[in-house]
């Protein structure tokens, strides 16, 4: 089952590979396949969860929740409300693919479990883009659950 989250969580990453031009008026669609590569706009980006539907924990907690995504060097990670998780991504038409991921596995219970079980799953299916320039959404292919990241900025660490 984590093995699969994982693989969800890949392919929902790489979705996000497109600019958001492309994603506003569909050309990234144009493309069979596109790997992230250091040049796409995404790469440094640090996103942050700040919404969600389709009710659970994640709607419930989403802006308290941690959950981050960040995308660098070809590959997507972040927070998952508990652990980190990180993974290659690719966009496949118009669909953001990511992983598959690997999982940090510290022991959490509660909320935080809830919100990684939830996150996670919601990952290993395809994402639609749904880019504009405050935001980032993507919603699930399989469960049509949108989620709400904006950017924030990342500081530098100290020398």
């Amino acid at each position: 089952m984590r093995a699969l989250l994982i693989s969800l969580s890949a392919a929902i990453l790489a979705a996000c590979a497109a600019t958001p031009q492309e994603a506003a008026t569909g050309n990234a669609s144009s493309a069979s396949s596109t790997t992230a590569t250091s040049a796409d706009i995404y790469a440094g980006t640090h996103w942050k969860l700040v919404e969600a539907d389709g009710g659970g924990a994640l709607q419930e907690h989403a802006a308290a929740s941690g959950v981050t995504l960040v995308f660098a060097e070809g590959r997507a990670g972040g927070r998952d409300g508990c652990n980190s998780y990180s993974g290659p991504y690719s966009v496949k038409g118009d669909r953001l693919h990511i992983g598959p991921a690997a999982v940090t596995r510290m022991y959490c219970d509660g909320v935080a479990s809830d919100v990684e079980a939830e996150y996670l799953a919601w990952l290993q299916q395809p994402l639609e883009r749904l880019i504009d320039t405050a935001d980032l959404r993507l919603r699930g292919t399989d469960d049509g659950r949108t989620l709400v990241f904006v950017a924030d900025a990342i500081t530098a660490p100290e020398q």
